[in-house]
């Protein structure tokens, strides 16, 4: 009887033995679980953050500076009707002022176009309402002109001159470019030049350069 009693208490001993190792077990599986639930998703993360770091940027090789001036579609929109407004003037003046006929409209259209070039020079760029002037008077000049780009002549320098001040009030309107760029400030001097030659030393208000 001692014998069988003993027996007995070890089968429970064992029995609770191996329980406890199983449902230790479990709790290790289900530890384990959780723990790699996240871990999975930290490593899910750094592959898109990686994937994106891959992408090609709309903003890749700008500098801060010019990446905060970059132009609005306002000032976008507002450029085209400006030169959309020159090259309906000049496409009804064109042929009056090309081939010298006299035609009042057309004339004062022009002459006000030659006459801001002429005695706002160099100060194009002061307020919004000058590069404006600016950006349609030069294209207006450009256009009228535009079959004489590849003359050296007098209608071949109104062209290059128009379309100097066009294309640089343009870019200055923009952000695009300042006036300390050195391209910006070849073309005034290319702009200067033609302006001697067609005025001499002449350049508004009586003054002299």
């Amino acid at each position: 009887m001692l014998g069988t009693a003993c027996s007995r208490d070890t089968n429970r001993i064992e029995e609770n033995t191996l329980q406890q190792s199983q449902e230790q077990s479990v709790i290790l599986q289900t530890e384990t679980e959780e723990f790699d639930i996240p871990a999975t998703k930290e490593s899910s993360l750094e592959q898109e953050v990686l994937l994106a770091l891959e992408e090609p940027s709309e903003t890749a090789g700008l500098s801060e500076a010019e990446y905060m001036e970059e132009p609005t579609e306002a000032s976008e929109e507002r450029i085209e009707q400006l030169l959309k407004q020159a090259e309906t003037d000049a496409d009804q003046d064109r042929y009056y002022i090309v081939e010298a006929i006299d035609n009042e409209e057309a004339n004062k259209r022009d002459t006000d176009a030659k006459l801001f070039i002429k005695e706002q020079y160099p100060d194009y760029f002061s307020s919004t309402e000058l590069l404006e002037r600016g950006i349609k008077y030069g294209h207006y000049e450009e256009t009228i002109y535009s079959e004489f780009a590849d003359k050296n002549n007098g209608y071949g320098k109104y062209y290059q001159m128009g379309k100097i001040l066009s294309d640089t009030t343009q870019r200055i309107y923009m952000g695009t470019s300042s006036l300390d760029d050195d391209d910006v400030m070849e073309q005034l001097t290319q702009l200067e030049e033609l302006l001697r030659f067609f005025y001499r030393d002449y350049y508004g208000n009586n003054s002299k350069k």
